[in-house]
């Protein structure tokens, strides 16, 4: 008799026998077979098998989406759960007074009296805060114990609302990503609560590859050549940021070489490089009503070139 090789014999198995062979067997096979015919070594136990195998991942596969969606629902809620434990902590005051829009630190907290100055102004009225803590007269807690602010101002504002899918635009992506940058950099200046609301981040796994933008925001402030020297390295969540702006320059009569100079160039993040575009755009009382764009237009590259590092330190990108 000729050699078949095993190989082959399966393969003719697993081709011309069902996978559910075994639902067209008699429940009471057993009496039929000689011992040990219905191993599990035999054909038949095999086809068994792979019928399970069939059956389980098609159940699975139907399972798996409503899975899914359970466990994004329970990562959010955590996520809520712990922004919420974050806000109590924090001593949110949702009266607080705001800066206006329309300044740099538009919307930030700022002190009692409504000025507009930032929260990091250290005057003696931001000592006082609406939220204090009432005690009872002859309590052992009848000395306040200083919250989040008690030193620099207001007290840390509610975080940003965490959502729980990727933002539908571009726009919507990127005013989470300022909102979440803009207020970790504000609660690590009043020592807040940052590691819970950095974890939470962590547990959205849609924020992966735009979680750079957020961490190259939170930079310390370099001195110059470390920002100019970081041109020649790109990184995600950078911007390459010309510190004498290039377009009014050029259409001043400025040529490309000065304009892409080493020293007009460095690498800072991409979303203070946004805010100080914005900020370019925004009138200013400082340059007499005029946006500071429209205020430089025929100066000098020396004058231009103070404006441009004086924006830079006051987004804490360069050292002063």
């Amino acid at each position: 008799m000729s050699y078949v090789h095993p190989a082959w014999v399966e393969h003719q198995r697993k081709r011309w026998m069902r996978p559910d062979a075994d639902r067209y067997w008699r429940h009471d096979r057993e009496r039929y077979f000689k011992p040990g015919v219905l191993d599990g070594n035999s054909a038949f136990e095999r086809s068994r098998a792979d019928a399970r195998d069939v059956e389980y991942e098609r159940a699975f596969d139907d399972e798996l989406p409503a899975l899914r969606h359970d466990h994004a629902a329970l990562r959010h809620a955590f996520a809520e759960v712990k922004a919420a434990l974050l806000a109590r902590k924090a001593g949110f005051d949702p009266n607080q007074p705001r800066v206006p829009a329309g300044n740099p630190d538009g919307g930030q907290w700022t002190d009692a009296g409504g000025g507009g100055g930032s929260r990091g102004s250290g005057d003696s009225d931001s000592t006082e805060f609406s939220s204090a803590r009432q005690v009872k007269p002859g309590s052992s807690d009848n000395v306040e114990k200083p919250s989040i602010g008690h030193n620099q101002g207001p007290p840390l504002d509610l975080p940003p609302r965490l959502p729980d899918k990727p933002p539908a635009s571009a726009q919507e992506l990127n005013a989470f990503l300022k909102a979440a940058a803009q207020w970790i950099a504000r609660a690590r200046k009043v020592s807040g609560p940052v590691g819970v609301f950095l974890g939470v981040l962590d547990a959205l796994s849609w924020l992966d590859t735009d979680r750079p933008f957020i961490d190259a925001y939170l930079d310390e402030p370099k001195s110059l050549e470390e920002l100019q020297r970081a041109v020649s390295e790109p990184k995600a969540g950078y911007h390459i940021h010309h510190i004498i702006e290039q377009t009014s320059a050029e259409q001043d009569g400025f040529s490309r070489e000065l304009i892409d100079g080493v020293e007009n160039r460095v690498r800072i993040s991409a979303l203070k490089h946004w805010k100080i575009t914005a900020w370019y755009a925004t009138k200013n009382d400082d340059f007499g009503g005029l946006s500071p764009r429209d205020y430089l237009r025929g100066k000098s590259w020396d004058e231009r070139k103070k404006v441009g590092y004086d924006v830079l330190v006051r987004f804490e990108v360069l050292k002063p």
